[in-house]
């Protein structure tokens, strides 16, 4: 084989691989859809579950470091805690490894088959879910077909005498290879690109296992410089969960390096006694060796989890609020499931506030406080620059590439905060409306009191339900809110008609007549904002398919 050939051999090898990689990520986070949305959100609240998390959604999409980006971006909304997100991060380094043992077996030679069987699943098949399944295999059929290449590519540059004093070197002075490893891993931003080449590399004789461990020591540290960018825009505590991940890391290859030569000595073991008698590839032992490491270092968390808090803490120190609207921002993620899980999150917390500001309308009703009254004009303001932050999160959202489901929720999402805006507004209409009342010193008969008690409760019960079935997408809550808005629009106009006669008999002072129908107004049409929220959560993507 001359030069030349080597060459084309190690540049298209690697670039088959990469893009491989790639595909077979997209491919499998299109398949998951939405699901993986719910999954963080609910499964994190003990460390074996956070774990299991971290673990499957990385095996899902292929990458660590996208894992750790996501959960700087929900830590720095405060959708997640540190401990929570410390548990993730873990299990998100052990799903790395899956893709090394996908690698480690013996299917290189498969490897065309696969790749021809997905291209005419992808390219023949129009059903959106077998599509891609096919572009899933031929991503895995470019990554297998791509390390054959690299491999044979590499087999004669490696039995050259500057390769095998080089790799003699870096098994001398292992700390060489280890920042080898990190190096690499930081430009091509995968660890698991990383230790595949790496495995190819040992595949083929190229290296020796005294110097192939360090490198992908190196490449477990690297991975970590993904979460460390997605957190320079964020606050203070994405920023402590990044530095988690990276002390966490450094803290384990610190361990392995101070062990190599005892760590090198039991892969070899392991290889000579049970992977040679089992006639496994040799890609495996760097597989079994990237397993051992990242198994180990998830027991240390047990032990030193809390000082790597601490440690932490001397260079970040938390933020005392939660900050939603930087979780929007595009630099956190760029996957279209994971940033809809992060709208979706803002508009629970645009919602809470919302309900804060009618709660406070309704003690405002009973008893002038203007403290309270000035508390809700900030609510009303912070409203206002969530929606709008919102609202331009979701239209970068919607430049992704974005299925038919995810689309609908996106559209979803759009309406719903337009109606959650336009409760708020309503609230100040009405904390003005009794404002006006308590200077003219004006006050409402016993029979008009109780009418608005009872429309308040209605609408009360409307906005606590709707806002509940958006939270968890529970249709039973949405039926309980058609059901009363009827009544609610009937009490509007019977209690309308009531306030005009109380005028007409004296009960009533005339001034009065427009303040009280203005309130049962705005009362009425905070509850058909509150119909629209619910008749999308009935509907689902039926609402927007018949519009």
């Amino acid at each position: 084989m001359d030069v030349k050939t080597m060459i084309f051999y190690l540049i298209g090898g690697l670039g088959i691989f990469l893009f491989g990689m790639n595909l077979v990520g997209k491919s499998l986070k299109d398949l998951a859809g939405n699901r993986l949305r719910k999954i963080i959100e609910k499964s994190t609240n003990t460390p074996l579950k956070g774990i299991g998390v971290g673990f499957l959604v990385t095996a899902i999409i292929q990458s660590s470091s996208g894992t750790t980006s996501l959960v700087v971006a929900l830590v720095a909304a405060s959708l997640m805690t540190l401990s929570q997100a410390m548990y993730v991060i873990v299990g998100a380094n052990m799903g790395a490894a899956v893709t090394s043992i996908l690698i480690g077996f013996n299917i290189t030679q498969f490897a065309l088959p696969i790749l021809g069987v997905g291209g005419i699943l992808a390219f023949l098949i129009h059903k959106r879910k077998i599509k891609l399944i096919g572009e899933t295999l031929c991503g895995f059929g470019m990554l297998f077909f791509g390390l054959e290449l690299m491999s044979n590519g590499m087999q004669p540059i490696v039995e050259t005498q500057m390769v095998i004093h080089l790799f003699t070197t870096l098994s001398k002075y292992q700390i060489l290879g280890f920042l080898i490893g990190i190096v690499v891993t930081m430009c091509v931003q995968s660890s698991g690109a990383t230790i595949g080449i790496l495995q190819a590399l040992y595949a083929s004789h190229g290296i020796h296992l005294a110097a192939a461990l360090p490198i992908m020591i190196g490449a477990c540290v690297g991975t970590t410089i993904t979460a460390l960018l997605a957190s320079i825009s964020g606050n203070k505590a994405s920023k402590q969960a990044a530095l988690f991940h990276l002390f966490y890391n450094l803290l384990s290859a610190l361990i392995f390096m101070i062990l190599i030569v005892p760590y090198t000595s039991f892969i070899q073991l392991i290889e000579t006694h049970i992977l040679i008698k089992m006639h496994a590839n040799l890609m495996m032992s760097i597989a079994i060796a990237n397993i051992i490491y990242k198994a180990f270092a998830a027991l240390l968390l047990a032990w030193f989890s809390k000082y790597i808090i601490r440690f932490t803490g001397l260079f970040i120190r938390k933020d005392r609020q939660s900050d939603v609207l930087k979780s929007l921002q595009e630099t956190h993620i760029h996957e279209p499931a994971f940033a809809l899980e992060l709208g979706e999150k803002a508009i629970e917390y645009m919602a809470n506030e919302v309900l804060e500001i009618f709660t406070n309308t309704i003690s405002f009703r009973d008893k002038k406080d203007m403290k309270l009254y000035d508390a809700s004009m900030k609510i009303e303001e912070n409203i206002d620059e969530v929606d709008a932050q919102i609202h331009e999160y979701l239209i970068k959202v919607a430049q992704l590439n974005l299925n038919k489901t995810q689309s609908c929720d996106l559209a979803k999402y759009l309406d719903t905060i337009r109606d959650l805006e336009r409760i708020s507004d309503h609230c100040v209409n009405l904390l003005e409306y009794f404002l006006q009342r308590y200077d003219n010193d004006e006050k409402y008969s016993n029979e008009g009191k109780m009418e608005l008690m009872d429309l308040f409760n209605k609408v009360q019960t409307m906005l606590l339900n709707s806002i509940e079935a958006f939270n968890q997408d529970d249709q039973e809550k949405a039926k309980i809110v058609l059901k009363i808005e009827e009544n609610v629009d009937d009490a509007e106009e019977n209690y309308r008609k009531n306030h005009l006669l109380r005028m007409y008999n004296g009960i009533c002072k005339a001034t009065m007549a427009n303040n009280f129908s203005d309130i049962l107004t705005n009362l009425e049409r905070i509850g058909d904002h509150c119909t629209n929220i619910a008749e999308k959560v009935i509907s689902g993507n039926e609402y927007f398919d018949n519009r």
